[in-house]
Parts: structure tokens; C-alpha cells; sequence
């Protein structure tokens, strides 16, 4: 077995390390053979990374997952999957297989394509808006999956902020995904040195139980009262 995810603990002064890398490792899906081949190429010159679940013959099966287990997209730490559907489709297409692996391991997906019988409607995290590139629609998606998470964080650590005499909103809480490393920032009032480490172990531990994973977490914290 092999090693387990690593875990960095820092207490600062602030945590304003500035957003997230532009630069995204993503999982391109499309509806049939050759529909994402624009948007990868374009995406590829923008300077992300992009990985497929299907060879550039488009075969249906066997994914890469089976035919080369090592190289499955989703084990490869993907920021963000982007569905290319062309045309109307009310039932998932043979190539769009990967789409429930991602959703599987908490992975936002992004879709580009209608939304009239769109099986996929009440499971992706967002859509390519109108005028919108497909690197924003996917930053975005980024961002819009890291609240649920974050709120979730936050309400693991209540109790040790109340037994400390502060409240749920004495304390903030921002992830940050950047590739295999997940950046926890908490920021609170009153921080000793007891409470940001019942803080940093539970907020690590509430993440390691997450469909979601990252090899290496690391968190920063911050004392309000010193801004």
C-alpha cells in the first residue's frame, strides 16, 4: 500500500494567496466522435491540460480506464469534466460514459450543449453560458463546487468554535484546488494555538471523508483580529 495524502499545516498572518491557477487539468466528453475536438484543441492552446476517456478513433468501448487502467482520467486528479453534446439527445450517447465516473468522484461537470432533453440537466454543476469561453464556464464550475464543500467544512467546526466562545461566523472558510493539492484557508477571530488545531485536523479530516480527493491537502490560518 502505498503512501496516504500528505497534510501541510501553516499559520500566517493572512491567506491571500490571490485565485485560483488559470491552468486546469480537464476531462473532455462529447456526445459523439469529433464533437470536442475544437474545444480541446482550444483549450490545449489556452494552457490547460486536457485528458479523454475514449482513443482518437472514438471508440465506445473499451475506455481507457479498462484498456490502460493506470491512465483513467478520473485517477489523474481532473479539476473539472467538460461535456460537449451536439444536437438534441434525450439518453446518454456509448461516449458519453465517462460522465457518471466524474460525477461519481464529486468531479464538477460542465456542459456545452442545450439543455432541451438533456438527461444530464439536474447533475451537471453548471452550463457554457451565451458569449461565455469555455475556460470561464469552467473556472467558474470550480468555484461554484467548492461551496457546498465549504459549507460543509464550516459546519464540522462549530462546535469547537462555540466551546471556544465564538460562533459559526467568527470564521471563514475558503478551499482552494490547485491540481493534486487542495488548500484549505481558515480565517477566525481569536485563534490560539489549541483551537487552530482542533480547527485544522477537523476541517482536514471533514474533507478527507468527501467523495472528492486530493493526494495532498494543506492548510493556512489566519487570525482576523491581526488584519
Amino acid at each position: 500500500m502505498g503512501p496516504g495524502p500528505k497534510t501541510l499545516f501553516h499559520s500566517t498572518g493572512r491567506t491571500d494567496d490571490g485565485p485560483m491557477g488559470t491552468s486546469l487539468n480537464l476531462l473532455i466528453l462529447e456526445s459523439h466522435a469529433g464533437a470536442a475536438d475544437r474545444a480541446a484543441a482550444q483549450l490545449e492552446a489556452e494552457g490547460h491540460t486536457v485528458r479523454r476517456c475514449h482513443d482518437a478513433e472514438g471508440h465506445a468501448f473499451p475506455c481507457v480506464g479498462v484498456s490502460t487502467p493506470h491512465e483513467c482520467p478520473i485517477d489523474q486528479q481532473v479539476d473539472v469534466a467538460l461535456l460537449v453534446r451536439r444536437g438534441v439527445g434525450p439518453a446518454p450517447t456509448p461516449l458519453e460514459d465517462g460522465v457518471p465516473c466524474a460525477l461519481r468522484a464529486g468531479i464538477p461537470v460542465v456542459e456545452d450543449g442545450t439543455d432541451l432533453l438533456d438527461p444530464y440537466a439536474e447533475f451537471i454543476t453548471t452550463r457554457v453560458g451565451v458569449d461565455e469561453s469555455l475556460s470561464a464556464a469552467c473556472e467558474r464550475a470550480v468555484v461554484e463546487a467548492m461551496q457546498p464543500l465549504e459549507e460543509e467544512v464550516a459546519t464540522s467546526l462549530v462546535p469547537f468554535l462555540e466551546a471556544n466562545g465564538l460562533t459559526a461566523g467568527d470564521c471563514s472558510v475558503r478551499l482552494e484546488p490547485r491540481g493534486d493539492l487542495l488548500r484549505i484557508h481558515l480565517r477566525a477571530d481569536g485563534l490560539t494555538p489549541t483551537l487552530t488545531g482542533q480547527l485544522s485536523v477537523k476541517a482536514v479530516d471533514t474533507v478527507r471523508a468527501m467523495r472528492r480527493t486530493w493526494p495532498s491537502i494543506e492548510v493556512t490560518t489566519a487570525d482576523l483580529t491581526s488584519d
